[in-house]
């Protein structure tokens, strides 16, 4: 189990974990579609350099935000990929770094018994808002990111819960970074997107052995 070992609840699950185990059939096929469709074009060692190389690149752009809200350093990339990506994500990026709260924050339910790494809340105004950040290479429309508005809401509640944030959270942004443009969702945290979270933490842990605590 892929978990958190220096964390404040070592032994939690992580939402992302979560997701992946209990990821609908419909998903879990169109995902191994798309990894034989890049095998059959590529070959299977180009194809997992490809997709490795594409979570590489999202964790350094994730350290790069972290960077320039904390240290109000600018990044310098090798690749210019990353380099458009961040000239569209800046104006964005730029506004939400004069109102963050909170910042990859590690939240946690006792309660529920899960955990995870927010990468952003913020103020809007007086409304307390979840930002997650997305890296990808291609445009997204509303109906194929579910999952990401579900792992909002499991950090909403955790953070509420373990006290990172004063108050539930009014809304979810989802910002998906791409190279040509920065593609912004939102919707409201409501009892739907929790209760959708919740019995996904149920579905799991009807799958796996209890943790232990």
């Amino acid at each position: 189990m892929d978990n958190y070992p220096n964390s404040a609840r070592p032994n939690y699950p992580r939402v992302t974990q979560i997701l992946d185990a209990t990821m609908s059939e419909e998903k879990r096929l169109k995902l191994t579609k798309w990894e034989q469709t890049l095998n059959a074009k590529f070959g299977n060692e180009t194809a997992k350099n490809y997709r490795e190389n594409a979570a590489d690149m999202g964790t350094v752009f994730h350290k790069a935000i972290e960077d320039y809200f904390t240290q109000n350093i600018e990044p310098v990339f090798i690749e210019n990929e990353q380099t458009t990506r961040w000239a569209k994500a800046f104006p964005r990026l730029r506004i939400m770094k004069k109102q963050f709260f909170s910042l990859e924050a590690e939240v946690w339910s006792d309660k529920h018994q899960y955990i995870g790494h927010s990468d952003c809340f913020a103020w809007d105004n007086d409304r307390l808002i979840v930002a997650d950040w997305k890296t990808s290479a291609k445009f997204k429309r509303r109906e194929w990111i579910d999952d990401h508005f579900i792992q909002g809401a499991a950090y909403a509640l955790a953070g509420y819960e373990c006290g990172v944030i004063p108050v539930l959270p009014h809304e979810i942004h989802i910002y998906i970074f791409q190279p040509t443009r920065c593609q912004l969702f939102s919707e409201s945290f409501n009892a739907e997107l929790a209760s959708q979270w919740l019995n996904r933490l149920k579905q799991y842990k009807t799958m796996t052995p209890p943790a232990i605590v």
